[in-house]
């Protein structure tokens, strides 16, 4: 069961990004390669839960290469997030469309020459960085009106930060 929310909250979190299958056929797909990757037919999760050492083994190094495809638009949601944070302090009623972008490639320039966790160039465009922030508008987190943007829940701001910073953090060790 907490196999399958992991795989359902990261789908979530890109569905805003580009197509995703339903959770169905993304499940359904997992299970693929999974199977592929150890050599014989894995139909369940619970299958994947009595997996060898050697097999787990067998599955990392099939899917490695792939493990941080994703990471820029991850980045970009960070960036995104500390955009919103220190927008929300200055702009109280609210900031436009042009405002965040130009803030948004401040943020993301200053985090990039700092090193710590923003790695991918590609975590910066104009494109990523209006969909980065309908992805905080789909979720509740900044409201739109007439053009304007505000933060309409802080404390789930901050929440979605640290969660995305810690994601980031793990996967750099």
């Amino acid at each position: 069961d907490e196999l399958k929310k992991f795989f359902i909250a990261q789908r979530k979190q890109l569905q805003h990004e580009f197509y995703l299958p339903t959770v169905k056929e993304f499940l359904n797909e997992t299970l693929a390669i999974v199977s592929d990757a150890v050599g014989r037919e894995v139909a369940t999760l619970e299958e994947c839960m009595e997996l060898t050492h050697k097999e787990l083994y067998l599955i990392l190094a099939k899917v490695s290469l792939f493990s941080r495809a994703c990471n820029y638009l991850i980045e970009a949601y960070y960036i995104c997030g500390l955009t919103l944070t220190a927008l929300s302090k200055e702009y109280k009623e609210g900031f436009k469309m042009d405002t965040f972008l130009k803030r948004y490639k401040e943020v993301f320039e200053s985090e990039r020459k700092l090193k710590r966790i923003i790695k991918y160039q590609e975590s910066y465009s104009v494109p990523l960085s209006k969909s980065s922030l309908q992805y905080f508008i789909h979720t509740g987190i900044v409201a739109s009106n007439a053009g304007y943007y505000a933060v309409s829940d802080a404390v789930k701001l901050s929440e979605v930060l640290a969660k995305v910073e810690s994601d980031l953090t793990s996967q750099l060790s």
